[in-house]
């Protein structure tokens, strides 16, 4: 953004419009100039033949809805919240040294005035020109630095005795979630913008800066067990920084009413356990201003396939061309960029995280931000169930080979309907060992989801239903469904012990090779041998009467 240099004619010379560039509406104390005759149209010595000095008092505050208009160095009243802790350093510009030539301003002389009109800053590329001509270097003088009170302790920024000249200024430190305003040039005095017949010393300026946040959400209420889908959404503020060259009406590509940040980008570093299916990136709470393919640029591309998709880092980085879209934006309060990043839990993990996925994303809004604006930590929390299965009437006794599935509701545990498939090879049938045991894993938290703890009366507060399909041998199968909890992983899971009664309840029924059997086949084979004896009896006596 360029700062252009204007001459304005006054009673002592020539004023520079740049110095309106950093100028807002706002409020605040005013300090008090070095003595000397103010009241003068002339710049005058100040006591004793001492230069007269002035004094800048920079308020910061938030940037509001509307960029505002250019104010003028008088106390303005300013209704957003301040920002403390924001760093300002001031220079005065004495010389620059263009085509060999060494070009001063001494604005105690018009020739000073004269030479400062005809002097071009370029903010967006911290470059100058003079007369159209590129400034080969510049010649500063000592930094002044000054502080906008610390944090819960705002005071707006005082650059007392300053001496008359050229000043460039700068915000050079400011808190992570803050983009600085553009740097801006500005003369000590102005000619007084209503008395216009003397200058103003006690000069307030009101550059505004833009407080960006992100937020990541996670969705996962839906899910049952690893391998469903995870969403992770990311939600960041587009900065706002007011342009100085917006000329009111309604704001377009050409006539911005915010700048397009210097750099936009949003990473997210997945943690090792998540897959990455999907990434989506999206304006929202604002219309007329949507996003192309050649707005922003996403990384990986492509995503890898399965089992090299694990643990990426996503990037999304705006083009030249989305940053204009993302400035566009900015005109309306309350826009943002969304990501939408799909994932499904790939593993577990170990130890005390097992189960336990937390993502946080960060979000440069500008080139100045070097360490990024974290967002809020969230998590997608998974577990096990482990069954433990003995002997109803000792159990110490444990049982191998009792085979169990697990469903979502009472009312599937019941119908025998749609049990869960955990794994590659959708698994639904879970055998103890020998030692009794058999470990459920990766099911998702019953008092868990979308980030937040859950009460049970909650409607995506989730428990689960075991059901014995197969008992061991010499063992009755469960007569009921068993309802269990999932609140840990790993080695934290509490175990769910499962008693099996005995066959029969441990009750024997008759042998089939006992003395009552016995009995009926002595009598069989009696009755059979009376039978034959009667058979042989009557073929005797038809013999006998032939």
């Amino acid at each position: 953004m360029n700062i252009k240099k204007r001459g304005r004619s006054a009673l002592a010379g020539l004023v520079a419009a740049g110095a309106a560039f950093a100028l807002a509406l706002g409020g605040g104390a005013v300090a008090n100039a070095a003595s000397g005759d103010a009241d003068s149209p002339l710049i005058l010595p100040g006591t004793g033949g001492a230069p007269i000095t002035g004094t800048v008092t920079v308020h910061k505050h938030e940037q509001p809805d509307t960029a505002g208009d250019a104010a003028n160095g008088l106390p303005q009243a300013v209704t957003s919240p301040t920002i403390a802790g924001v760093e300002f350093t001031a220079q005065q510009v004495e010389s620059v040294l263009v085509d060999a030539e060494t070009v001063t301003f001494d604005l105690t002389t018009n020739k000073g005035w004269q030479n400062a009109s005809k002097l071009d800053y370029n903010a967006a590329t911290n470059s100058w020109t003079y007369e159209d001509v590129a400034v080969t270097s510049v010649a500063f003088g000592s930094k002044v630095v000054r502080t906008t009170g610390t944090s819960g302790a705002y005071a707006p920024a005082v650059f007392a005795d300053l001496p008359v000249g050229l000043y460039h200024f700068a915000e050079t430190a400011y808190p992570a979630n803050v983009t600085p305003s553009v740097p801006w040039v500005m003369t000590v005095p102005l000619t007084h913008p209503t008395d216009l017949n003397k200058w103003l010393y006690d000069i307030n300026v009101y550059p505004k800066n833009s407080t960006t946040n992100i937020e990541k959400t996670v969705e996962d209420s839906a899910g049952v067990k690893i391998g469903d889908p995870v969403t992770w959404t990311i939600k960041a503020d587009i900065p706002r920084t007011a342009n100085p060259g917006f000329t009111g009406g309604d704001p377009s590509a050409d006539n911005l009413e915010f700048l397009a940040p210097s750099k936009y980008l949003i990473t997210d570093q997945l943690d090792a356990r998540l897959a990455l299916q999907t990434v989506t990136v999206s304006l929202i709470g604002v219309t007329g201003v949507t996003l192309d393919a050649g707005d922003y640029t996403v990384l990986p591309n492509p995503i890898p396939g399965l089992g090299s998709n694990l643990g990426q880092n996503v990037q999304v980085d705006f083009t030249p061309a989305g940053l204009a879209k993302l400035g566009l934006a900015g005109s309306t309060a309350g826009a943002q960029v969304q990501v939408v990043i799909g994932t499904t839990v790939a593993s577990m993990g170990t130890g005390e995280t097992a189960g336990i996925i937390q993502n946080k994303a960060i979000l440069f809004p500008n080139k100045s931000t070097v360490e990024g604006i974290p967002s809020d930590i969230v998590e997608s929390k998974w577990g096990d169930i482990l069954i433990k299965k003995v002997d109803a009437s000792n159990n110490t006794v444990l049982v191998e080979g009792a085979v169990f599935s697990v469903f979502v509701s009472k009312e599937a545990a019941e119908a025998g309907t749609d049990p869960i498939a955990i794994g590659s090879g959708g698994t639904t049938k879970f055998t103890t060992g020998a030692n009794g045991e058999v470990r459920i894993s990766g099911l998702r938290y019953s008092a868990w989801a979308d980030g937040k703890e859950l009460t049970e009366d909650d409607p995506d507060y989730r428990t689960y239903w075991l059901v014995e399909v197969k008992s061991p041998a010499g063992y009755e199968l469960l007569a009921e469904p068993v309802e269990v909890i999932v609140d840990s992983a790993d080695t934290l899971v509490d175990v769910t012990q499962i008693e099996n009664a005995p066959a029969n309840g441990g009750f024997e029924l008759p042998l089939t090779g006992g003395m009552g059997t016995g009995v009926l086949t002595l009598a069989g084979i009696s009755i059979l041998a009376a039978v034959m004896l009667e058979a042989r009896s009557r073929r005797d006596s038809e013999l006998a009467a032939e």
